[in-house]
């Protein structure tokens, strides 16, 4: 129930700026990234970091908000979400797929299985970033275009 209100890790992203960006609801670092007219979809499993966000989310001229409960290792599927129309997509997935606060509640198999059903279930044109992943080999910021 703990709600992140600045940003808990390092984005490395190239200087761009994207139509819709898919970011879990903790800190504001996607404002640098928005083009006009853009969409923000915040998701997160914690009710009380989406409501925290619903509240004070920057303020961005034509920048629309969309907030998510949705939990990636779950059965919610966050694809669900995303608006495959807008090619210009930045899905962020931070490092939940290998976060110290539940990766020992999940086993190695299951995060990279969750993960990859995610992956799959994305529009192709989307651009995915993690800070860390699921596999043990892949523990630095990673680009997956899918």
């Amino acid at each position: 129930e703990f709600v992140h209100t600045s940003n808990t890790e390092v984005t490395h992203l190239p200087a761009k700026k994207y139509d819709q960006i898919v970011t879990p609801a903790s800190g504001v670092w996607f404002a640098d990234y928005v083009n006009d007219n853009a969409t923000v979809v915040m998701y997160d499993y914690n009710q009380k970091s989406l409501d925290y966000w619903k509240e004070y989310a920057p303020a961005i001229k034509n920048v629309r908000y969309r907030f998510v409960l949705c939990d990636l290792l779950g059965k919610d599927n966050l694809a669900e979400h995303i608006l495959p129309a807008i090619p210009n997509t930045l899905v962020h997935l931070s490092n939940i797929f290998n976060y110290e606060g539940t990766n020992f509640f999940y086993s190695l198999e299951y995060r990279k299985y969750k993960e990859a059903e995610l992956l799959s279930a994305l529009p192709a044109s989307a651009e995915v970033y993690f800070n860390l992943r699921a596999s043990i080999f892949d523990t630095v910021p990673t680009w997956h275009l899918t």
